[in-house]
């Protein structure tokens, strides 16, 4: 049997397959699961996390380290309403995520710094003195 045959064969398994993976993927979107995209930069001295993070104020984030854990969170509140209000829709709302990170021993954990500008969160990791990389100029004779 060929596989177009054999995919033709189970459409509608492979049919309720797709529509439940997108409903799954909507259904996180919409109720904040998703994890922000981060970059990792790796420096001389150390290593940059970036988050993307846009919609949330420097007091909703929490960032705590357990046994080498970077643990990052945001939170933010839900909209106060009042009774005159009728929502006819609502498509945002209170938001929130949580994600972790593995710190390897070449860390040094007493020297994380954080900084939140223009939607981006910053997480400074710096590296121990004796796993820095020594770079030195050598010049020609």
């Amino acid at each position: 049997m060929c596989k177009r045959h054999a995919y033709h064969q189970n459409w509608k398994s492979n049919y309720a397959y797709e529509k439940a993976r997108k409903y799954k993927n909507w259904k996180r979107q919409r109720m904040g699961w998703n994890y922000p995209p981060v970059n990792i930069i790796e420096t001389d001295d150390g290593y940059q996390l970036e988050l993307l993070v846009p919609g949330f104020e420097k007091e909703d984030f929490t960032l705590h380290l357990t046994d080498r854990i970077l643990t990052v969170g945001a939170k933010t509140k839900e909209q106060e309403t009042t009774n005159d209000q009728i929502w006819k829709r609502k498509e945002f709302g209170a938001r929130s995520f949580e994600r972790q990170f593995e710190l390897n021993e070449k860390i040094d954990t007493d020297s994380i710094k954080a900084t939140y500008q223009d939607g981006i969160l910053t997480i400074t990791l710096a590296k121990l003195e004796d796993q820095r990389t020594f770079r030195q100029e050598i010049q020609l004779a």
